[in-house]
C-alpha cells in the first residue's frame, strides 16, 4: 500500500511540474472523508506522504458529525440532513486556506455545489467506484435513480463534468475506471488505476497460540446484508463445529440464540 500511495503522489507531483525550472514545494489541500472504509485511505496517506515528495499538505478532513454540534442537536431535522450540513461547514472551513497548487479529492460527491473551488486550481480525485455503478446495483446500496429524468440527467452531467474537468483520476479498479471512460466520458489518458492494499509493515498477524482451542472470528461491516452478515451468520447457525466465537461488529441491530455469537451495535449519524 505504501509504495501504491507513494507512487499516485509521484504521479500527481509530476504532473504539476511541467518544467524543471519549478522547485518550489507543492502546498496540495487534501479532501479526505472518514465514512467507512474512505476514513483507512485517509490514514494510510497521512501516514505515507514522506518529506522527498516535495508537498506540504493541507488536510481538509470531512467527519461529517461533531456529537457536540449545534446542528447534531437540532430536532426534527433527519440525521442524513445533519450529516450533509456538517460536512458542507468542514468542507467550507478548511477551503478557506486556499486556494492551493493542488486539490487531492477521496470523492468527488463532496465537492458537490463547489465549482469555484474546483476551478481555483487543478485537482486530482480517486475512487472506488462511480455513481452509475451503484445505481446499477438496485437497492443494495440504496442509491435509486431520480424519477425525474430531467433531475437525473441534470446530477449525472455535473458529476461527469467533475469528473472530466480532473488534472488525473485514481480509481481502485479497472471496473471503476471503465465507468469512468464509458459513463463520464473522461479521457483514459487521465486515468490511473491504483488498487488499495494493506501496509503490511503496519498490520502484521501476531503469531497463533498453539493452545488456544477456541477461534475468534471477527466480522466487520456496517451495512450487515451487503456485505455478507448473513451469509456468516447462516454458518454460525449451521455448523457443528463449537470450538469458535464469532464476534460481530455492524451498525444493525443484530442477535443470536447461540452463546458463540457476540454482536455490538456500532454508531451511525
Amino acid at each position: 500500500m505504501h509504495s501504491r500511495l507513494v507512487s499516485s503522489d509521484r504521479r500527481l507531483t509530476s504532473s504539476l511540474r511541467q518544467s524543471p525550472e519549478v522547485q518550489r514545494r507543492l502546498r496540495v489541500g487534501f479532501v479526505m472523508s472518514t465514512e467507512v472504509g474512505l476514513k483507512t485511505q485517509y490514514l494510510n496517506w497521512r501516514a505515507s506522504l514522506e518529506p522527498e515528495l516535495a508537498i506540504d499538505p493541507e488536510w481538509i478532513v470531512i467527519n461529517w458529525w461533531n456529537q457536540e454540534g449545534l446542528i447534531e442537536r437540532l430536532p426534527v431535522v433527519p440525521g442524513k440532513v445533519k450529516s450533509w450540513l456538517r460536512s458542507r461547514i468542514e468542507l467550507r472551513q478548511g477551503l478557506k486556506s486556499g486556494p492551493f497548487d493542488a486539490l487531492y479529492i477521496a470523492n468527488l460527491k463532496i465537492m458537490r455545489g463547489n465549482k469555484r473551488a474546483l476551478r481555483a486550481q487543478p485537482y486530482f480525485a480517486t475512487s472506488d467506484s462511480t455513481m452509475k455503478l451503484l445505481q446499477d446495483f438496485g437497492d443494495i446500496y440504496g442509491m435509486r435513480r431520480n424519477s425525474i429524468p430531467l433531475y437525473e440527467w441534470r446530477r449525472h452531467s455535473l458529476l461527469a463534468e467533475a469528473y472530466r474537468g480532473a488534472l488525473a483520476l485514481f480509481p481502485w479498479s479497472n471496473w471503476a475506471a471503465a465507468s469512468l471512460v464509458d459513463d463520464y466520458g473522461v479521457n483514459p489518458v487521465r486515468i490511473h488505476v491504483i488498487p488499495p492494499g494493506v501496509d503490511i509493515d503496519r498490520w502484521r498477524v501476531p503469531s497463533r497460540d498453539p493452545n488456544k482451542r477456541r477461534v475468534d472470528i471477527l466480522f466487520v461491516g456496517g451495512d450487515f446484508y451487503r456485505k455478507g452478515g448473513d451469509v456468516v451468520l447462516d454458518w454460525a447457525h449451521r455448523t457443528s463445529a463449537r470450538n469458535w466465537m464469532l464476534h460481530l461488529v455492524t451498525r444493525e441491530r443484530m442477535s443470536s440464540p447461540l452463546p458463540q455469537v457476540a454482536a455490538e451495535e456500532g454508531e451511525d449519524p
